[in-house]
């Protein structure tokens, strides 16, 4: 009943911002306004070679040639909320968001443009249903459902194993694939452990295969054998956020303060970190360390030493973080108010 007001109520907000003559964040650009989007929710920051590119709120997606010193904001077709970005190189990126919004530029973020949305999404979805006789009745249900809510549910992660191989994942399970660089695309959920339809929140490569977690301990895995994101046993049940690898451990993060190294291989041992703050994001410093940032504005540097891995609170303190990137000496951190630079130098 409380889904069904929900969904209801979305409907109703729909049709009022309609009928008021409101275009929907899919039917206008982002606005270009500097200032507000500097100081605006940043979710997303990632680098392109030497630029930075940071996104969030309202289709904002800004860049930065100087290490995050002064900031130009891109045009975008779309005004939905962008959460993650995925760069292969200088040139090639991709970002994804809310309404099953993902852009693709060329140009090393220079001009972007929509090669997927949640509209999109839906008539692709109807139509592989129809052409695929032979899925199995819960992947019929989860298909139908999407079909039905249309262009509601946003992509987490995207990530690409190459130029033309990537993925998109998100909320409820939702997933496309693509294997032509985004100019086409597949749905994916069917192919991956997930009855329940958890979020899934990020999307990793370690040691060349392509890992996801989510809600509920979420821990997957490709297997090319079965042509499936298979489930791990996980060591956490609550909620992850994210992993990146470390050479041969990987780092995974959520909820609560909650931080393990290991592999499903080897084992995971909890990093004993001074918050019981979610953490949001990392970054990848070495293949013996990272940088981990928390919804109360901490910073921890995770170090390898020998076989274990030690913390390091750093402090740069003030806004919630999303996500962070070492330039040179200084910390560039994106999150509830905008971007702020932390000198590395200074703090000590």
């Amino acid at each position: 009943m409380f889904r069904k007001t929900l969904i209801t109520l979305g409907a109703v907000l729909v049709s009022s911002a309609t009928l008021a003559g409101i275009p929907l964040p899919l039917d206008r650009p982002a606005v270009e306004d500097l200032d507000h989007a500097l100081t605006n929710r940043l979710l997303a920051i990632e680098p392109a070679d030497s630029r930075l590119v940071a996104v969030g709120r309202r289709g904002h997606i800004l860049t930065s040639d100087d290490g995050g010193q002064s900031w130009a904001q891109q045009p975008v077709p779309v005004a939905s909320d962008l959460v993650a970005t995925h760069f292969r190189n200088a040139q090639l990126g991709w970002v994804v968001g809310h309404d099953g919004v993902v852009l693709k530029t060329e140009d090393g973020g220079e001009s972007w443009r929509k090669v997927l949305d949640g509209r999109q999404a839906a008539v692709l979805i109807g139509e592989f249903r129809e052409n695929h006789s032979d899925l199995s009745e819960e992947a019929v249900f989860e298909y139908e459902r999407f079909e039905m809510e249309g262009s509601d549910k946003p992509f987490l992660t995207v990530h690409f194993t190459d130029d033309k191989r990537g993925v998109v994942l998100g909320a409820f399970n939702y997933a496309f694939f693509t294997e032509d660089g985004g100019e086409t695309w597949v749905p994916f959920s069917h192919r991956i452990d997930n009855p329940m339809g958890f979020h899934i929140y990020a999307a990793f490569e370690h040691q060349g295969v392509l890992h996801a977690v989510g809600e509920k301990g979420l821990l997957l895995r490709w297997d090319a054998e079965v042509e499936r994101l298979v489930a791990l046993e996980s060591p956490y049940e609550g909620s992850w956020f994210g992993g990146v690898s470390l050479g041969d451990q990987i780092l995974l993060f959520g909820l609560r303060g909650s931080a393990y190294t290991g592999s499903p291989e080897s084992g995971w041992q909890r990093l004993k970190l001074d918050t019981e703050d979610s953490f949001n994001n990392a970054d990848v410093i070495s293949q013996d360390a990272a940088l981990l940032v928390g919804q109360a504005g901490k910073v921890f540097r995770i170090d390898r030493q020998g076989e274990d891995f030690i913390s390091e609170e750093l402090s740069p303190g003030g806004m919630p973080l999303y996500d962070v990137e070492l330039s040179g000496n200084a910390l560039v951190l994106v999150g509830a108010r905008g971007v702020r630079q932390f000198s590395l130098q200074s703090d000590k």
